[in-house]
């Protein structure tokens, strides 16, 4: 079996979770995965492989996962995962990014879910980076602790501790 890391990014809600990962992302060519920033106020999805931003919120007329005041496109969030799944199996990327892990996965079974699923039940090779809001990183520690996993949580400031 293959030695699994996985390192969830924590903090309070707008602390500067994303922004870290994307200026640490930006640096280098072995990371893979998606970032979620707010941009004009509204919500995208950020391929790192593809340096592409694309709507993460409903833009009209298409199937929508609701949470709290967001109408999120169903659509996008398949593509996302689409991407992910793609992204595990490859062999280049070094670093798998998950941003973010939220009610919408853990209370749902929605959004990034499947994603979050598949990492559970898969062997890989990469170090996934799971960013969490501080409220639910315990309950996403809890998930992995049977599994053949090492868990390390870490804050905006200790991040660049786990990374090489």
């Amino acid at each position: 079996m293959v030695a699994k890391k996985i390192i969830i990014l924590t903090g309070e809600i707008q602390t500067g979770k994303t922004t870290t990962l994307f200026n640490w992302v930006n640096k280098r060519k072995d990371v893979a995965g998606v970032l979620t920033p707010v941009v004009d106020g509204k919500r995208f999805f950020y391929s790192i492989p593809d340096t592409v931003y694309y709507n993460m919120e409903s833009t009209g007329d298409e199937d929508v996962l609701q949470i709290g005041r967001f109408n999120f496109s169903v659509a996008q969030f398949g593509k996302t995962n689409a991407s992910i799944f793609k992204w595990l199996s490859e062999p280049q990327w070094k670093y798998l990014v998950i941003d973010e892990i939220g009610p919408l996965e853990l209370v749902q079974h929605k959004g990034l879910w499947a994603s979050l699923s598949s990492i559970l039940e898969t062997d890989f090779d990469k170090t996934i980076i799971l960013v969490v809001r501080k409220s639910l990183s315990q309950q996403v520690k809890v998930l992995f602790e049977e599994k053949d996993v090492d868990i390390e949580i870490a804050s905006v400031d200790e991040f660049h501790h786990f990374v090489v």
